[in-house]
């Protein structure tokens, strides 16, 4: 009796705990208050391959969604605004206040006329939208310069700084208040001349303390700047020297404790066949900012870092904690079906990171189906990702989607893809977490 009682408590407990362990595995335990994700329905992936944009049809709008972080798998819990955008260039065009009460988006360029049309055939932007996260009640829509391209809010929530395709007006800064725009200042600042039409400046990002700003220069002269930001005149000085990270430098990120900067150099080139679309590997790279300056010859901003990624390392995103960085690659998954050079996938490259001395480490890469993804950001807990992707080849799963991704086994760590998958408008091309 007392072997059969035991047996049966055996049993159970190993039920319980098969259960618990399942739960524990399947559960999507991703920490975000909220995830803002920003589409361009204005164009098909491989309007980059062919120039075409297909054929607009009047329920393709340019869409911001706001998700529930307590209701991630209801999409009944989804709210969207229709706010103008635009993918080209680089995923740097949605910003989030530090209070996560308003998202802020930037129009590069303007919609897309109805029916069929190329790429050339939308009109420059201008226009700066903020937008309610609680409510997604759009508040303002503000028209401000040519070719408004990145944009980012000071830590302080204060301020707003975008690039634009203006002479004279590289950079331009508002005071913000209560999600409402001051008095812009124009800064005027000697950017290399782009290859492309649109803003010399591919990015921009403050630093956490808000005393600093870098900026990216891809299709100039391929170097990340840094400037000391002034809040009593907004005012912007160069600070240090300029750093060529790599090939066509973009998307910058800071590590959390402000030490470091990580770029990703997505490889392409003027010298390469193809240009924008060259099949070669990307890096990332960290910088060390020299906020000591204690040489005789002014700050000395280095790389202290660089690891390769995968083909075409549109985006990269750093872990809360600190200890990882993703690249995501969005390799040739852009080509249309029938092309020679399609793939049906996009890949992840996933990097340790030191933040004590700035060192990257690759680790893995992993392949996953899905067009030209461009937007990434890791959940507050640094344990899972959440990933933007633009469309998909399957005519059953139409438009863009927010797919989930769990890192496992930290000692040797592997990406799993979760089964959780949010539909949204088609272009979904960035996405931003608030806490």
């Amino acid at each position: 009796m007392k072997t059969r009682v035991l047996l049966v408590l055996f049993v159970l407990s190993g039920m319980l705990g098969s259960i618990n362990a399942q739960q524990k595995f399947n559960y999507l335990d991703f920490k975000a208050k909220k995830l803002v994700v920003l589409s361009d329905a204005d164009q098909l992936a491989s309007t980059y391959v062919d120039g075409k944009s297909g054929n607009k049809t009047a329920d393709l709008v340019d869409q911001l969604t706001i998700i529930d972080g307590d209701n991630l798998t209801n999409p009944k819990a989804l709210k969207t605004a229709s706010v103008s955008n635009s993918v080209k260039y680089w995923p740097n065009s949605l910003t989030v206040t530090p209070d996560g009460k308003y998202a802020l988006v930037s129009e590069l360029f303007g919609p897309a006329p109805l029916g069929e049309s190329m790429i050339n055939d939308t009109p420059v932007g201008r226009k700066l939208t903020i937008v309610d996260v609680e409510t997604a009640k759009v508040l303002s829509v503000t028209d401000v310069a040519d070719g408004i391209n990145a944009i980012d809010v000071h830590p302080s929530g204060k301020y707003v700084a975008v690039s634009t395709m203006e002479e004279g007006k590289e950079v331009i800064i508002f005071p913000l208040k209560n999600g409402k725009l001051g008095k812009a200042k124009n800064i005027a600042l000697e950017l290399a001349a782009s290859m492309l039409p649109g803003s010399k400046a591919s990015h921009l990002t403050f630093d956490p303390t808000g005393e600093f700003l870098a900026i990216s220069s891809s299709f100039g002269d391929e170097t990340v700047r840094f400037f000391k930001f002034n809040e009593n005149d907004l005012t912007l000085t160069p600070y240090g020297n300029a750093v060529n990270p790599g090939k066509l430098p973009g998307i910058m990120y800071w590590s959390p404790n402000g030490k470091y900067l990580l770029v990703t150099n997505i490889g392409w080139g003027a010298d390469l066949p193809g240009l924008y679309l060259a099949p070669t590997r990307g890096t990332v790279a960290a910088i060390r900012l020299d906020r000591a300056n204690k040489g005789d010859n002014g700050p000395q901003n280095q790389i202290v870092s660089i690891e390769p990624s995968r083909v075409s390392p549109e985006n990269i995103a750093v872990s809360p904690d600190g200890k990882w960085v993703v690249a995501l690659n969005f390799e040739a998954s852009l080509y249309p079906v029938e092309s020679p050079n399609y793939q049906p996938f996009y890949s992840i490259s996933l990097f340790s990171f030191n933040e004590d001395t700035g060192k990257i480490t690759l680790k893995d890469e992993f392949f996953f189906e899905g067009v030209m993804p461009e937007g990434v950001v890791f959940d507050g807990s640094s344990n899972f990702l959440a990933v933007a992707v633009f469309d998909h080849h399957d005519s059953n799963q139409k438009g863009g989607s927010v797919d989930f991704f769990r890192l496992i086994d930290k000692e040797n760590p592997k990406l799993i893809q979760t089964k959780y998958s949010i539909p949204v408008m088609r272009g979904s091309h960035i996405i931003k977490r608030i806490d």
